[in-house]
């Protein structure tokens, strides 16, 4: 039988921290081999997959709104792939700054936010007493 997606969204893997897209369906093949997920012409990470849900880590995007994904399964194409093509919006959520004590002046700042892409930007503001970080 063809896989048949019933919903698609995006969901943010607390264990992982990271985001994943849960790809929830019927006939799909349980095998994580069998399946691909693409977003802009790049395979995304196959995490797991059920006979009624498929997994996938977000690795690589170019923006926070997916689009044009493409989930193959082995046997094909699965029906109501228009799912999977529809936009899905990942946010950007902040995990860490280091170093994140002291006097930061002339360090390198690392922000770890997985939802941040090519096309976000990042700007530091400075207040008197604190440091904070604004994601745009």
């Amino acid at each position: 039988m063809i896989p048949n997606i019933t919903g698609v969204g995006a969901v943010f893997d607390t264990t992982l921290k990271d985001w994943t897209i849960v790809v929830n369906g019927t006939d799909f093949t349980g095998d994580t081999t069998s399946v691909s997920y693409t977003v802009d012409g790049i395979q995304q990470e196959t995490i797991s997959v059920t006979s009624t849900q498929a997994i996938f880590k977000i690795i690589n995007v170019s923006n926070n709104v997916i689009t044009g994904a493409k989930l193959l399964f082995e046997i094909g194409k699965p029906e109501n792939h228009a799912l999977v093509e529809a936009p899905v919006t990942i946010t950007p959520k902040l995990i860490s700054v280091t170093p994140n004590v002291g006097n930061f002046e002339g360090q390198t700042i690392v922000l770890r936010a997985p939802g941040l892409t090519v096309s976000s930007s990042v700007r530091m503001v400075r207040s008197i007493r604190t440091w904070g970080e604004c994601i745009e």
